[in-house]
């Protein structure tokens, strides 16, 4: 299962609408789903409430998920065909809006269905080490992927994984680029470490999700707001030849996850050979096995050097905004 805990930060000018970010957690038929999905700003400039589509979608992932627990399965890709569900009736109400999305879904047999569409993002971390993370998906520096009124992207351009051989304690991060944006991930990875406990002679005691969703969406805001911070958003529009100084500020939402009651992987179990392993699958140093199944727009990376990063540098970027003010 997954203890689950999340955060949720606005820009400070969207404070009284609440922010456009969305996330979704829920628990059925034997599986958990959760997800993050980021409204894109530039609606907010025609009068749209760009958050509207984030959460509306949202809700109609989970409700396809009540309506549809065959889907579990009959399909190699439940959260593809959930959000198309999703999509679709969004779509045939023409309502404006878009979003990205990222969702995760832990299935009863302890596999991890991973898609992502845009830039918000999911990693997944293993004894300190990112040991997963999905890739971004832009058009060009700064345009997302995005689903909805305008965009010609659709949830089958999703990049989708299937994560095997999670153990206990790994963590799993599901967050808008209000975090990619702001937190490189040695500071990530030290966000998550265990709080030290007031006696030296116990161990550290790990922090709840809810205590590390806190503390990323507070880092992530505080670097938003810094106009003197090199940002992972400021080096990668230096890469772009674009000038851009300090924190990307934006909404940030975070949904933190820690895999308990699994049993553990083997350690005499034998190595698949060429032969008999699964196409798609590969295996990370870590011992995580990542299967990914019908997208091509993105790579899992060198699963040697797992959260290894590609043009840009780890940092989703899925707003019309990109200015610190």
């Amino acid at each position: 299962g997954l203890d689950i805990g999340w955060s949720s930060i606005p820009h400070p000018l969207k404070v009284a609408r609440g922010g456009e970010d969305s996330h979704i957690i829920a628990r059925l038929h034997g599986v958990t789903l959760l997800g993050v999905f980021d409204g894109v700003g530039g609606w907010a400039e025609l009068g749209v409430d760009p958050a509207e589509y984030a959460r509306r979608l949202g809700r109609l992932v989970e409700t396809a998920l009540v309506e549809n627990p065959e889907i579990l399965e009959k399909d190699p890709r439940p959260l593809m065909t959930l959000l198309t569900k999703a999509f679709d009736v969004l779509d045939k109400e023409e309502l404006a809006g878009s979003c990205t999305a990222s969702l995760a879904l832990l299935t009863a047999d302890s596999k991890l269905h991973v898609l992502n569409v845009g830039d918000s993002g999911i990693h997944v971390v293993r004894d300190g080490n990112c040991v997963f993370q999905t890739g971004e998906q832009q058009h060009y520096f700064n345009c997302p992927f995005q689903l909805g009124m305008g965009s010609d992207d659709r949830p089958t351009d999703a990049d989708y994984y299937v994560l095997e051989d999670l153990e206990q304690d790994d963590i799993i991060i599901a967050a808008t680029d209000g975090v990619w944006d702001n937190l490189f991930e040695p500071e990530l990875l030290q966000l998550l470490k265990p709080s030290a406990t007031s006696s030296s002679a116990t161990l550290p005691t790990p922090s709840s999700p809810e205590v590390m969703a806190r503390a990323i969406s507070e880092a992530s805001h505080l670097h938003g707001k810094d106009e003197r911070f090199m940002s992972p958003f400021a080096v990668n529009a230096a890469r772009q030849g674009l000038s851009f100084a300090g924190g990307k500020l934006d909404d940030v939402t975070v949904v933190v996850s820690r895999v308990c009651n699994v049993a553990p992987v083997s350690t005499a179990r034998a190595p698949q050979s060429q032969s008999t392993r699964r196409p798609g699958l590969m295996r990370s140093a870590s011992g995580l096995s990542v299967e990914k199944r019908g997208a091509d727009s993105a790579t899992v990376g060198d699963l040697e050097h797992a959260g290894a990063t590609s043009e840009y540098m780890s940092s989703p970027v899925s707003s019309a905004e990109s200015s610190n003010d």
